[in-house]
């Protein structure tokens, strides 16, 4: 059974599917009022599963909150999660529809977007393919905490107007982030300075082997500049899938656009490649280029090495930094 819905049909149908049993939902934006609307349908929040986006401001903190936050094991987070996926004992909703009032209608029946997607049935090959999907998602995500919530919070109150009054520099890709982050979407970003050697990447390669986080094959495409080794657990979880290296070797700046190919949280260790095309397609057009924003940004980014470095899982995160200095 695979069935197209929108609107109305769709909502009742995640509200049917949210009052089976073992339920599980990578969702990414979560309304106010929640808690109150699973429990409506039917919903065993002792028996649900729940990973969500809290960086991209869409995620309202009290709904966190509503749903066991910060001491529910089951309510985690995952950097850079759109999707909205809906699993049960009574089938799986694909759509692109979030728990809120615009996409299901928490508190009506008629929500404020016109969302569509596809119903599957329980244990058809979707319906298979998407739960063990959603169990790999979910054993790397991370549990919303303390810190999770008062980022959630953070994010949520900057939905709309962020621009900040005052020029741009020009040629600065860094004081462009600092101004206006909302343009950057999608895309992290990591400030780096040390160079591993070869026995830590030929190390780093072997864990990986044997923890079957990639195939020997996989990472013989990965570059020694695109392994990032013996970083924190924590830094490693926050990772994001596609970002901007901010390189600093001396008094030097590079910029290296990236894609994630596989992620090490035990050991610290991350394996990418050059991808310009994909983070191409995420920066806002008049960005400054590359070759201008080295040279403009040098002195920033020393600084930023200075205070420690490491990995903006978002626009809003390198602005925050970069508004400290």
């Amino acid at each position: 059974m695979t069935i197209f819905h929108s609107g109305h049909e769709l909502s009742q149908e995640i509200r049917r599917v949210l009052g089976g049993a073992h339920v599980r939902c990578a969702v990414a934006f979560w309304g106010k009022g929640t808690g109150a609307f699973l429990k409506s349908v039917g919903a065993d929040l002792t028996d649900l599963r729940i990973v969500c986006n809290i960086e991209m401001g869409g995620t309202n903190p009290d709904a966190l909150v509503e749903l066991g936050a910060p001491d529910n094991s089951r309510l985690r987070h995952q950097q850079g999660l759109h999707a909205k996926v809906y699993i049960s004992d009574r089938g799986l909703v694909v759509g692109s529809a979030n728990v809120s009032e615009n996409g299901i209608g928490l508190e009506q029946d008629v929500a404020g977007l016109t969302e569509a997607g596809v119903v599957y049935g329980p244990h058809e090959d979707a319906w298979s393919a998407a739960a063990a999907w959603f169990e790999q998602l979910f054993e790397r995500a991370a549990q919303v905490d303390a810190d999770a919530i008062a980022t959630a919070r953070q994010r949520f109150s900057r939905v709309g107007p962020w621009t900040k009054a005052g020029p741009l520099v020009p040629g600065s890709l860094m004081n462009m982030i600092r101004m206006k982050p909302e343009l950057f979407k999608n895309v992290g970003f990591v400030v780096a300075s040390v160079v591993s050697t070869e026995a830590r990447r030929a190390t780093a390669l072997r864990q990986a082997v044997q923890a079957n986080i990639a195939t020997k094959t996989s990472l013989a495409a990965i570059p020694d500049d695109g392994m990032f080794i013996g970083w924190s657990k924590a830094d490693v979880r926050r990772w994001p899938a596609t970002f901007l290296e901010f390189w600093i070797p001396k008094s030097s700046l590079r910029i290296f656009p990236r894609s994630v190919r596989a992620l090490d949280p035990k050991n610290g260790n991350v394996f990418s490649v050059r991808d310009a095309r994909a983070v191409r397609d995420m920066l806002p057009s008049g960005v400054p280029s590359f070759a201008e924003a080295q040279r403009v940004d040098r002195e920033l980014a020393q600084r930023l090495r200075e205070g420690g470095g490491g990995v903006f899982p978002t626009a809003y995160d390198l602005a925050d930094a970069l508004e400290k200095l």
